[in-house]
């Protein structure tokens, strides 16, 4: 008699389901459903990846603060931890944007974070050059130490409970 396999859950060992951007455009809000899905195939973290491409000289808008709001709900419901990402460009690299505009991104995202901190395995560090992956960046970052080092500090303080 062959003993019933029993699928183990995967609980943040780094195995993922991506929410990468469509292209050059950012996908739309978590679904539920979906994340409920990849819950029963024993899936516990998804990877979300926000396109901030609007935001290179403005700040983040009511709209976006409140989508990436309900994904971490979403993701809190469903039982599902996210792995953030904030990036200015995906498909095809392009243009990041100064230290002190990450700053203040950052300043208007520590609320949510550290509101949600439970629903969030971890804040990949991004923001900086091609897909937030700290290379090539063309505002002269990936060369600055000082200004990764101010960038990092600000990433720690702002996801920091």
């Amino acid at each position: 008699m062959r003993k019933k396999q029993r699928r183990l859950s995967q609980s943040r060992k780094g195995f993922f389901f991506p929410y990468n951007p469509w292209g050059t455009r950012p996908r739309p809000s978590l679904k539920l459903s979906e994340l409920q899905k990849l819950r029963t195939q024993n899936i516990t973290l998804a990877r979300r990846i926000y396109l901030i491409s609007e935001f290179r000289t403005k700040p983040l808008s009511r709209s976006f603060l409140n989508k990436v709001s309900a994904d971490l709900s979403t993701a809190r419901k469903s039982g599902i931890k996210l792995i953030i990402r904030f990036a200015y460009n995906w498909l095809g690299g392009g243009e990041d944007t100064s230290v002190d505009r990450i700053v203040s991104h950052l300043d208007q995202l520590e609320p949510l974070l550290k509101d949600n901190y439970d629903a969030i395995a971890y804040l990949e560090a991004g923001f900086i050059g091609y897909w937030g992956e700290w290379n090539r960046s063309t505002n002269g970052l990936r060369a600055n130490p000082k200004a990764r080092r101010k960038i990092l500090k600000k990433i720690i303080v702002s996801s920091s409970r």
